[in-house]
C-alpha cells in the first residue's frame, strides 16, 4: 500500500507540474500579446498623438490602462507559476532578480527610445509603470527564490546524488508449453500469454479465482512461487531446521496454507515494475483509446448545437472587445458576421476536436499507466 500511495502522490506531483507549465505559456503568449499591443501603440503615434485633456486622450488612457492591466496580470501569473514548476533550479533566483533589476532601470529609457523625441504624457507612464510592477514581482520572486537557496547552503550539505539500482528480476520459465489465449482488457493474468499449467498447479491467485495485482501476490514477485517451479519447498519442522520437499509430497489442503505463511514473510517489488501487470494495462490501453477517438466526433454531433450558441457568443465578445481597446474604433480588422458563417465554424470545431482528442488520449494513458486504474 505504501509503495502505491508513494505511486500515486507522484502521478499527482505530475499532473500539477503539467498544470504549472500551461499555466505558465497561456500567461507567457496573453502576455507578449498585450506587450506587443502596448508597443504598437507607442509606434504607431496612438498614444501621442491625441492631445491633453481631450476625450480622444481620455479614450486612449483608459484603453492603455486596460491593456496594461491584463499585461500585469498575465505576466504576473506565468513568472510566478513558472518559479513554483521550476523551483528546485536555484539559478533561477539570482536571474530573476538581475532581469528584474534590469527591466526597472532600463524600461523608462527604452520607452524614450521608441517614442522618438516625443513628449510623455499619461498613456505613456501608464505604459512605464505597468513595466515597473512586472520588474517588482521579477525582483521579488528572485529575491525570495536567492534566500532560500542561501538557506539551505547554510543549513544543509550539498546535495550528493544518489543512483537507486533495481535488482534484476527472476522470470520464471517453465518448460511446459505456455497456454496460448486471445487475451482483452478484462483478462484475469492466468488468461495472458504468461501462464503455464505448473504455475497454475501451485499459484494461490488461479485458485482464489482473482488476478494477482488485486491480492498483490503472484509469480512474478512471489519467491516462493519461483522456488516451487525451481524444483523444491522448504518447510520448517518442529525442531526448527528445514527439509526439502517437491510439489507432489504435499498435501492439497497444506499446499495453499503453506504458500501463504511463506508469501507473509517476504516484501514484493510493486506492480508497475511486473511485466503481466504492465501488458494487463497495454491491453486496457488499447481497448480504451478507439473508444475515445469514437467518443469525441459522437461528442460533437450530439453537441453541436450549444456548440455554435457557445461559438457565435465568443465571437460577438471578441468583436465588442476589440471596440473597448481599440487605440481607433473606428478600424476594426474583422466583422463578427463574417465569422458566423459554416466554414470558420467547422475549422474552430476541427481545432478543438484535434486537441480533444489529444488530451483526452493523454488522460486515458495518465489514468492506465500512472494512477494504474
Amino acid at each position: 500500500m505504501s509503495s502505491r500511495r508513494s505511486y500515486r502522490r507522484e502521478a499527482i506531483e505530475e499532473a500539477i507540474s503539467t498544470l504549472l507549465t500551461w499555466i505558465t505559456f497561456i500567461s507567457a503568449v496573453i502576455a507578449v500579446l498585450a506587450m506587443l499591443y502596448l508597443f504598437y501603440g507607442i509606434l504607431s503615434g496612438a498614444l501621442t498623438r491625441p492631445r491633453p485633456n481631450t476625450p480622444e486622450m481620455m479614450r486612449v488612457v483608459a484603453v492603455t490602462g486596460k491593456v496594461s492591466l491584463i499585461f500585469l496580470l498575465s505576466a504576473g501569473i506565468g513568472l510566478s507559476t513558472a518559479l513554483l514548476r521550476y523551483w528546485e533550479i536555484a539559478q533561477l533566483g539570482p536571474c530573476y532578480l538581475i532581469g528584474g533589476v534590469a527591466l526597472y532601470i532600463g524600461m523608462p529609457f527604452f520607452i524614450q527610445l521608441l517614442l522618438g523625441g516625443a513628449a510623455t504624457n499619461e498613456a505613456t507612464d501608464t505604459v512605464v509603470n505597468s513595466f515597473n510592477s512586472v520588474a517588482i514581482v521579477l525582483t521579488g520572486g528572485g529575491l525570495l527564490r536567492s534566500i532560500v537557496s542561501l538557506i539551505q547552503h547554510l543549513l544543509y550539505k550539498p546535495p550528493v546524488e544518489v543512483r537507486k539500482e533495481r535488482g534484476g528480476k527472476l522470470v520464471v520459465k517453465p518448460r511446459e508449453k505456455i497456454i496460448r489465449t486471445r487475451p482483452w482488457a478484462f483478462s484475469p493474468c492466468w488468461k495472458l500469454p504468461f501462464c503455464s499449467e505448473s504455475m497454475r498447479r501451485i499459484c494461490p491467485v488461479f485458485q482464489k479465482r482473482r488476478s494477482c495485482w488485486k491480492v498483490k501476490q503472484g509469480c512474478q514477485c512471489d519467491p516462493m512461487l519461483i522456488e516451487a517451479l525451481l524444483g523444491g519447498l522448504a518447510i520448517e519442522s518442529a525442531d526448527g531446521a528445514q527439509r526439502i520437499v517437491s510439489l507432489s509430497e504435499l498435501e492439497e489442503e497444506r499446499r495453499e496454507e503453506f504458500i501463504k505463511r511463506r508469501a507473509r514473510r517476504v516484501k514484493r517489488a510493486p506492480c508497475d515494475r511486473c511485466t503481466i501487470f504492465m501488458y494487463h494495462q497495454h491491453l486496457k490501453h488499447q481497448f480504451f483509446s478507439p473508444l475515445v477517438m469514437l467518443a469525441i466526433p459522437v461528442a460533437f454531433y450530439f453537441l453541436w448545437k450549444p456548440y455554435t450558441s457557445i461559438y457565435g457568443a465568443v465571437v460577438t465578445y471578441l468583436g465588442e472587445l476589440w471596440k473597448q481597446i481599440a487605440y481607433d474604433p473606428t478600424k476594426i480588422p474583422f466583422n463578427p458576421s463574417d465569422l458566423m458563417t459554416p466554414i470558420p465554424q467547422v475549422f474552430v470545431a476541427l481545432i478543438i476536436g484535434a486537441y480533444a482528442l489529444l488530451y483526452a488520449t493523454r488522460f486515458i494513458e495518465f489514468c492506465i499507466f500512472k494512477l494504474r486504474l
